[in-house]
């Protein structure tokens, strides 16, 4: 373990800073536990590509995970496997090793070993979250509980991780079982080391999901999404499932917020009846298009994706799998009808069904959010202190035609450019405001704080996806409910009264 000055250390890719005062190298769990038997606080980083600010320091130690890295482990029960990974460990050198079936097998026991080699002679499998950045550390998708566009139909990294082995503030390790720990219906959740946790559940519906546990709620999703404020967790299990035989990926065009809508709305009933599973289901809107455009004049890698159709007004991108190629011949028939009678055109679409060209339309819907940083760095030149403005909210089970020109609208009317983004299939919402100058940004506060405020009066979530960290936490102060405030606050003075773990994420301090 050694100390290290880095200035990289202080802030993430929101464009937030800290203040750094030095950075420890952890590269094993045995460095993990020397830091915290030092009693001093420290922000937990891993790849630093977070978009709150969650893990820079606010005048404190870095505790940098990135070296302590790889698959530990892998264990088979009944055809199902799961993966062992470190918490430095990037997405996409876990994709690599699983599509090589490639480990490095180092300290592995023997029923890994075993585990292994049942899962070379198995199908193909992948682990389904799909964050915007494929260069996030595994430790750090989990402490966000990051999902990503194929969430609609796999949900988040939480809901794939079997099991966790984590260190808490006071030094100790306990291995979390999915299911073997969970709240009843009187708040009360028993743990590894015998102790119970008692908590009082609020009657009020939660407006975000971290630290906001209730009946049935696992051990395990109570630790993810609470930005490394808990525990640092040293292994994670991550379930992996067989990768579907058939996977198409369209993207369509229309030539209006109307039609897009009402294209989107009408497949979100239909696919109930369909055979093969909607995977994803995005929406960019015209000014994250044109954002786009741009940002792929200096981005070679991004060259092979064609020019957008003429007249195009925005972009829904639609991934499905299937068990067979008929299966997925009629889904896409039935879309291509549905988006017809939007006022869609069928030949304003495109379609894919190899890896190499599904991987072109994702990468359309992941540079979008690159795109957005890179416009806000450009103003950073004559601003330095400016950030991304962002909003993450949702409103579950409210047709999009209702929400999406409403929506457009309030954010002309900013006068602030802007771009709009949504995982369309669960109503879920990135607003991201891109301000020139101190008084934009200024403004854009203001009116991003009201939008979530009437997100929040309309029963949506407020914070859904990419975290509280330290950019957000007005909106918990002057949006949540006292007493789900109070139930964060209680879960966190159970297992870091000190504050050692990410001090001031989500609230401020004193507790």
């Amino acid at each position: 373990m050694s100390d290290i000055q880095f200035s990289e250390h202080s802030r993430d890719e929101s464009r937030f800073t800290g203040e750094c005062t030095g950075v420890i190298m952890a590269k094993s769990a045995k460095d993990i536990a020397a830091a915290l038997s030092l009693g001093e606080p420290f922000a937990v980083q891993g790849a630093r590509t977070g978009i709150t600010g969650a893990c820079v320091p606010d005048s404190c130690k870095a505790l940098d995970l990135s070296g302590f890295a790889g698959a530990s482990g892998m264990r088979e029960e009944n055809g199902e496997f799961a993966v062992a990974v470190r918490p430095g460990t990037l997405l996409s050198d876990l994709r690599t090793m699983l599509a090589k079936r490639s480990f490095d097998t180092q300290g592995w026991d023997e029923a890994s070993l075993a585990a292994l080699e049942s899962f070379k002679n198995a199908g193909e499998f992948m682990f389904a979250p799909d964050p915007t950045e494929d260069t996030a550390s595994i430790g750090g998708m989990f402490a966000t509980n990051a999902g990503g566009p194929a969430s609609l139909l796999y949900g988040r990294t939480g809901d794939n991780t079997a099991a966790l082995d984590i260190r808490l503030a006071n030094g100790e390790l306990w291995h979390v079982e999915r299911g073997e720990y969970a709240f009843d219906e009187g708040g009360c959740c028993k743990l590894p080391n015998g102790k119970t946790l008692r908590v009082s559940f609020p009657e009020s519906a939660p407006l975000l999901n971290p630290l906001q546990p209730r009946a049935g709620t696992d051990l395990i999703d109570l630790f993810s999404g609470s930005e490394g404020m808990l525990g640092v967790a040293e292994q994670i299990w991550l379930k992996l499932i067989p990768k579907p035989a058939v996977r198409w990926s369209v993207v369509f065009f229309p030539n209006s917020i109307e039609c897009a809508t009402e294209f989107i709305d009408g497949l979100l009933s239909a696919k109930e009846g369909w055979e093969c599973s909607l995977t994803a289901l995005e929406y960019l809107d015209g000014n994250s298009l044109s954002l786009f455009s741009e940002f792929r004049e200096n981005q070679t890698r991004l060259a092979s994706i064609p020019e957008f159709h003429e007249g195009a007004k925005c972009a829904i991108i639609a991934e499905l799998c299937a068990s067979c190629e008929d299966v997925a011949e009629a889904a896409l028939g039935e879309m291509l009808e549905l988006f017809a009678e939007a006022g869609g055109d069928e030949d304003a679409t495109w379609a894919a069904d190899t890896e190499d060209e599904i991987e072109k339309f994702r990468q359309l819907r992941h540079a979008v959010p690159e795109a957005v940083n890179s416009t806000i760095d450009k103003y950073r030149v004559d601003c330095p202190t400016l950030t991304k403005l962002a909003a993450d909210i949702c409103r579950k089970g409210v047709p999009l035609c209702e929400l999406i020109p409403g929506l457009t609208e309030k954010l002309e009317s900013t006068g602030i450019d802007y771009a709009l983004f949504a995982h369309a299939g669960e109503g879920h919402f990135h607003v991201n405001l891109i301000p020139k100058d101190a008084g934009e940004y200024a403004r854009g506060a203001d009116f991003l704080f009201g939008l979530t405020a009437d997100t929040a009066k309309r029963g949506g979530m407020i914070i859904s996806e990419n975290g509280v960290g330290k950019l957000k936490r007005g909106l918990v102060a002057g949006l949540l409910p006292k007493e789900q405030l109070e139930l964060m606050r209680e879960i966190k003075r159970f297992f870091d009264p000190s504050c050692l773990l990410n001090p001031n994420n989500m609230f401020e301090l004193p507790l």
